[in-house]
């Protein structure tokens, strides 16, 4: 047999074979959509479970990253019938629907849209590109012929949006241009669906979005609607299984966009102290002496986000609360969000009166760093 000392000595040599193991793991780095397994939607923004909105404000966000619009201008006031559900394909326990609510006539296109940043999307230039999902119509789907329109669009300017991709503001996408144009005839059974672009991305293309939509006929049943799942943007020419992540990656990537006080599911501006930022202040603090309060973020978001703040006993905007009372922040004392990538700094002006120690100070904030 072979002693510890041939070895030490260098008597013996040994050649070991070489194993090499295809284990068949997908790649959780593949897709270029975030947030698609509405299974695991650790942010989502606006609650769980379909709810009507009217368009015509701003496009919607439902579910993390996706975002649901009606027709191509905010004249368009139509209701929408929007959120996750749990109606699902194998492999997770919720879909995103796009429908009407019951009874509805207007006839106006709904879409569920995602935006890839810019900064991922010039990774795809040169690269053929394969979109795949899950879809399911309801029962009563109106859709002609059960037709979805499927689209991938690119433009050539950076970051530039959700209203102007919409077209809910003045300006439109510099250089639009759809990379991929289709439709596809749905059942009431969940089907996998693949589109793979014609060419290549080309080299200007900076920005880019991932369009599915439908236009209804007719007055709306019970299950005027269609529900999409575990859609995946990649390179190739074939569609590869869906990348599942864990939970905790998911959550990493969605709050880079969005991070709010609020609990998962709790729509903002929700009566619940479950959440909210809560200060104790040791020190009284009078009139003319600025209070400023330092919230860090839990995940570096891709930009400075735009900041909302909120009562957490009345649910009003712009309010903060002071041992137990709502308190407008109107005028010279409305809060300033100095908010950086890093951190919340809400600086309240205090004004008007003192405030005697020791007091608390309590609000919950919506942090948003989307592409809008």
């Amino acid at each position: 047999g072979i002693k510890a000392h041939d070895l030490v000595s260098g008597f013996v040599s040994a050649t070991f074979p070489t194993v090499t193991m295809n284990l068949g793991l997908p790649n959780p780095t593949k897709n270029f959509l975030i947030g698609s397994d509405f299974g695991v939607n650790p942010v989502q923004q606006n609650g769980p479970g379909p709810q009507s909105h009217t368009a015509g404000s701003q496009p919607i966000f439902w579910a993390d990253r996706w975002f649901s619009y009606v027709g191509t201008s905010p004249l368009d006031t139509s209701p929408a019938y929007a959120g996750t559900v749990t109606t699902s394909p194998p492999g997770t326990s919720a879909g995103l629907v796009m429908g009407r609510p019951a009874g509805g006539s207007s006839l106006s296109t709904r879409h569920n849209a995602q935006i890839v940043e810019s900064s991922r999307t010039v990774s795809m230039q040169g690269q053929t590109l394969t979109l795949s999902f899950y879809a399911i119509a309801g029962s009563n789907f109106s859709a002609s012929g059960n037709l979805i329109s499927v689209k991938v669009v690119g433009g050539t300017g950076t970051d530039e949006g959700a209203f102007a991709y919409t077209n809910y503001s003045t300006a439109a996408w510099t250089g639009r241009t759809n990379l991929l144009s289709v439709t596809q005839a749905i059942t009431t059974s969940w089907t996998r669906y693949e589109f793979t672009l014609s060419a290549p991305v080309g080299s200007t293309i900076t920005e880019l979005a991932v369009d599915l939509s439908y236009t209804p006929t007719g007055t709306a049943g019970a299950n005027d609607n269609f529900v999409m799942a575990l859609a995946q943007l990649e390179i190739g020419t074939r569609a590869t299984a869906y990348s599942f992540q864990q939970a905790s990656d998911v959550l990493f990537d969605c709050l880079r966009f969005l991070e709010m006080s609020y609990d998962l599911g709790t729509l903002p501006q929700t009566v619940t102290a479950v959440g909210e930022i809560t200060f104790s202040q040791g020190t009284t603090v009078t009139s003319g002496n600025p209070l400023s309060l330092y919230v860090p973020y839990k995940v570096q978001k891709r930009v400075a986000p735009e900041v909302v703040l909120f009562s957490p006993t009345t649910g009003n905007p712009l309010y903060v609360v002071i041992n137990g009372t709502s308190l407008i922040t109107s005028g010279a004392d409305v809060p300033t969000n100095g908010s950086s990538r890093n951190a919340l700094t809400v600086v309240e002006n205090n004004s008007v009166s003192s405030w005697t120690a020791p007091f608390t100070i309590a609000f919950h904030h919506l942090s948003t760093a989307e592409i809008l």
